[in-house]
């Protein structure tokens, strides 16, 4: 249960480098918004730009917060097309690229991706992303992943008879069990007969908002270690 307690833990990971930890957190913050708005005043001055921006998304409809400090403050945050014409522009440091993949810490790829063998099993297999895509699509693969889903990582949503959903890749069924894999990797096995709704999404397992988390250089060089993947380890 989310607590105001709790607010500087989640301001600090509303601003960290993990998708995972930023959603949680903006959502926690949500759940509390209007008992945590005094304390997050209070705070604003500590506060780096990215996170203040996050903080006036998650209060943007809130008449009481847009009369406070919080929307006295500018704070442009990054958008997907800023960290593309950077990308298109600049080669990147494939090498520093490759640190950002396998941080589980950060963007954390490799959870989800493999490369040469090595990695999760959510995700395509990028080990030849440098043969099969160009830099334009690597980068736009990354920023808006809900644009184009490969065929079999396609999301599903299942809603059963007691109010629970869950969410993943199909990996397994027959003709009475579904297997969903999660994006931590982790396979749910549901009886077909608890079932009560079953629905295909348009939005990619993969989070939106990656790039927030990192620099425009760190994206730069995510997209070059990418590039450089030609089946070679």
């Amino acid at each position: 249960m989310p607590d105001v307690q709790a607010l500087d833990a989640y301001l600090d990971g509303l601003g960290g480098k993990n998708p995972t930890l930023r959603a949680a957190c903006r959502k926690a913050i949500g759940t509390i918004r209007d008992k945590a708005l005094p304390a997050i005043e209070l705070k604003l001055n500590g506060l780096v730009p990215e996170t203040v921006a996050e903080l006036q998304k998650i209060y943007a409809d809130n008449p009481e917060a847009r009369k406070s400090r919080l929307f006295e403050t500018t704070a442009r945050e990054l958008e997907p097309a800023d960290y593309l014409d950077f990308a298109l522009e600049h080669d990147g440091d494939a090498v520093r690229g490759r640190t950002i993949f396998s941080d589980l810490s950060g963007v954390a790829c490799i959870k989800c991706h493999r490369v040469a063998g090595e990695g999760g099993d959510v995700g395509p297999d990028l080990t030849m992303a440098g043969t099969q895509f160009g830099r334009t699509e690597l980068a736009e693969s990354i920023l808006y992943p809900s644009k184009a889903i490969r065929e079999g990582y396609q999301r599903v949503e299942v809603e059963t008879r007691n109010e629970e959903t869950f969410e993943g890749l199909v990996k397994a069924e027959s003709n009475d069990w579904l297997t969903l894999r999660d994006a931590n990797g982790r396979d749910r096995r549901i009886s077909k007969a608890d079932v009560k709704e079953r629905r295909n999404s348009q939005v990619s397992l993969m989070p939106e908002g990656l790039e927030a988390g990192m620099t425009q250089q760190d994206f730069a060089a995510l997209v070059a270690y990418l590039v450089s993947l030609k089946g070679r380890p």
